[in-house]
């Protein structure tokens, strides 16, 4: 077993490690086509997390090496995640906190109730983009909130029973977006997917949808 960092040149990887019949690497680390091609005992890549799309699919398949990953390894924790994102972003945690450490927690008190802008989550209607491992967990925990409307979108419909156990609503994508407060993007990083909440794609939400911070990073990302 050779241990290597996630930075070094193929050449660099080739020399430690060319001769290896596993790849066990990180979701994010590059695993090209030129070092496939050069590894003849590979047999198997792991990444250690969900995503592979950072493994070139097209050598792998072409030299006969399986890639799998960890799928729903961490499907709980990024659900929870998912609704902090949701509950902190409803109660504008980041600037009510530093109104309370500065002392004006009555001033952030009294413009919820000026403003009637105090929401909670079981009054809003939340879209998932996307109802695989994550999407089902966070879909539990937000009926678990008294969640009435969730509504999801995938690229293949659930049965009847399926809807019914996860508690969850089929909406075509530009129906979701316009009937959803929140959504919630739970997809692969694919070439149908990448860049896919684009400058086209905000203004079909609804006027009253909330975005959490990962969507709108990348978007903005993808403007630069």
């Amino acid at each position: 077993m050779v241990d290597l960092k996630s930075d070094l040149p193929v050449e660099e990887y080739l020399r430690q490690a060319g001769d290896a019949d596993f790849i066990i690497v990180d979701a994010i680390t590059t695993i090209s086509d030129e070092l496939i091609r050069q590894m003849p005992n590979l047999l198997v890549i792991h990444s250690e997390g969900v995503a592979f799309n950072a493994i070139d699919l097209k050598a792998a398949d072409e030299c006969g090496v399986y890639v799998c990953n960890a799928k729903g390894m961490n499907a709980m924790a990024v659900a929870e995640q998912t609704i902090l994102l949701m509950v902190g972003m409803l109660r504008d945690v980041v600037a009510n906190d530093a109104a309370v450490r500065n002392g004006h927690q009555i001033e952030a008190k009294g413009a919820y109730i000026q403003n009637a802008s105090l929401l909670e989550l079981a009054g809003c209607s939340v879209g998932l983009i996307g109802f695989g491992d994550i999407a089902r967990k966070t879909a539990g925990l937000l009926k678990a909130y008294g969640v009435k409307n969730i509504y999801y979108y995938k690229r293949h419909r659930l049965d009847p029973e399926q809807e019914q156990q996860y508690g969850v609503q089929y909406r075509e994508l530009d129906d979701l977006l316009a009937q959803s407060r929140i959504v919630s993007l739970h997809l692969p990083v694919t070439k149908a997917t990448w860049q896919m909440a684009d400058q086209a794609f905000f203004p079909k939400c609804s006027q009253a949808a909330t975005w959490s911070i990962r969507p709108v990073a990348n978007w903005l990302m993808m403007q630069r």
